[in-house]
């Protein structure tokens, strides 16, 4: 295995570990924040330069889901559920989102989505 290969694969093992241990820090917001942070610098690194491509894109994945976790962020995808009314992105000008009983709810300029 030549240096440069060897150095590439070191770094995608330390990004690793540094990803185990944040996921010990999610009760310290500002630990998991800069454990992350040296992950992604490491993985961004290893992707410009191209090596290990599936593997870095594994792990920053990772780093998305653990991120949404720590933050309490869900998501979900609007295009498998079916609509109760027929809309279309571009007919919707959103001004806020807002919670009520657990649900989220959109107004826009001339509509709003309950």
């Amino acid at each position: 295995m030549s240096s440069p290969e060897r150095d590439s694969k070191t770094k995608l093992i330390q990004a690793q570990e540094l990803i185990d241990n944040s996921q010990k820090l999610v009760t310290n917001p500002t630990a998991f924040n800069k454990t992350i942070e040296e992950a992604e610098k490491i993985l961004f690194e290893l992707r410009d330069k191209r090596v290990y491509m599936t593997d870095t894109q594994s792990l920053l994945g990772r780093i998305e889901a653990m991120k949404k976790e720590v933050n309490d962020i869900q998501t979900i995808d609007m295009t498998k559920l079916n609509a109760v009314m027929s809309y279309t992105p571009e007919q919707i000008s959103a001004l806020g989102v807002f919670e009520y009983n657990k649900k989220l709810n959109l107004i826009g300029t001339d509509s709003a989505i309950l």
